[in-house]
């Protein structure tokens, strides 16, 4: 009976073990259906900042009505990160200060490149209307151009969700 368990339990690690090789194997061969879900600037949803397309590959990058809200009115913008610098997801490329806080900026997406950005900003005129996209802090684009086509292209549930089958 022991022995029975154990038979049937090696035939069961042959059948997970040849199933993982051949998905691998799948993935070898037609990387094209296996996408990873990176970040893309379609995934940026965060409660402070807001992420609006501005054409081509770039990406104006701002504060909500929900940050002076919370955290009061920004009086400094300081730059950690320098123009150019390629940054993941949610890795911080700077801070808003004033005199309650300092609050970290994450970048937005993966694969994204600081473009532009004042340090001399005018928040008197961001807080009267954070959300217009001239009031923006900075500038992004996506490192590789050809990923901006697919970056906010709207895909039927069905695509957007769709696993290969093995």
């Amino acid at each position: 009976m022991v022995r029975n368990s154990f038979i049937r339990l090696a035939q069961r690690a042959t059948i997970m073990t040849s199933d993982y090789y051949s998905r691998r194997m799948s993935r070898m061969l037609n990387p094209k259906i296996y996408r990873t879900f990176a970040s893309t600037p379609r995934d940026f949803d965060e409660e402070f900042y807001w992420l609006k397309h501005v054409d081509g590959n770039k990406f104006a990058f701002g504060i909500k009505e929900s940050f002076i809200e919370e955290h009061g009115e920004p009086e400094i913008v300081v730059f950690d990160a320098e123009l150019n610098d390629k940054l993941q997801k949610d890795e911080e490329f700077g801070t808003i200060e004033n005199t309650k806080a300092v609050q970290v900026m994450p970048a937005p997406f993966d694969n994204c490149v600081l473009h532009e950005f004042d340090e001399e900003i005018d928040f008197e005129v961001v807080v009267q209307d954070p959300e217009n996209i001239d009031n923006r802090i900075c500038l992004f684009r996506l490192d590789d151009a050809s990923e901006a086509v697919d970056a906010f292209a709207i895909t039927s549930a069905s695509e957007k969700y769709s696993m290969p089958l093995l």
